[in-house]
């Protein structure tokens, strides 16, 4: 199995074999699809932009199929769509995120690749509240990937209220995060308000 993947990826470049790459994901063990998946970073990274969007579209719709997935196949599918780094793969992402019947792995691949997703560090909402969700849950170690990439996003006032009940979680961590969150939001309030006055003395 890992030979032909290995050959599909040397072959790597247009959408047939992107796609036949993808295919061959499904009857892979865990650790053949983690390394096909990490194979192909580079040549998915260095790609263009049309090229880039055209893989995360094949991406997507491999995750549309109904029918069941192991947990391994649906990871490396969300890896490779984040190196897509396509704004389009939201909603996507958001999905796997908030379904707390998945794989906490598959939820966890689907964080990082939110911070492809969002390299801009502009995200709604609704994808800072999902985080914030998953950050103030009960598996440590998504709760940290999930404060990882809150980290470079820009947040406003909206996310005060879930900040706030973070601030309040067991772990110190996640707990200071918030906390320095919050106070950022107080400070940059107070610089715009003296910014005011200046201006309009």
């Amino acid at each position: 199995e890992k030979q032909r993947l290995d050959r599909v990826l040397a072959e790597l470049g247009g959408a047939d074999a992107f796609k036949a790459l993808l295919d061959g994901l499904a009857s892979s063990d865990e650790q053949t699809a983690r390394a096909a998946a990490l194979s192909v970073r580079e040549r998915v990274s260095e790609a263009d932009a049309r090229t880039k969007k055209s893989y995360a579209g094949a991406v997507m719709k491999a995750l549309s199929k109904r029918g069941e997935r192991s947990a391994p196949h649906e990871a490396a599918l969300l890896k490779i769509l984040g190196w897509c780094e396509s704004i389009d793969a939201v909603p996507v992402l958001l999905d796997v995120v908030g379904d707390d019947k998945r794989a906490a792995t598959v939820r966890q691949e689907a964080v990082i690749a939110l911070r492809f997703a969002l390299a801009s560090g502009v995200a709604d909402k609704a994808v800072v509240d999902a985080l914030l969700d998953v950050a103030a849950g009960v598996d440590a170690s998504l709760a940290r990937t999930a404060v990882d990439t809150v980290a470079g996003l820009a947040l406003d006032d909206k996310a005060a209220p879930k900040l706030a009940q973070l601030a309040l979680h067991r772990d110190p961590q996640l707990a200071r995060f918030a906390v320095e969150k919050l106070g950022a939001q107080v400070v940059a309030k107070a610089a715009g308000a003296l910014v005011d006055f200046v201006l309009r003395a």
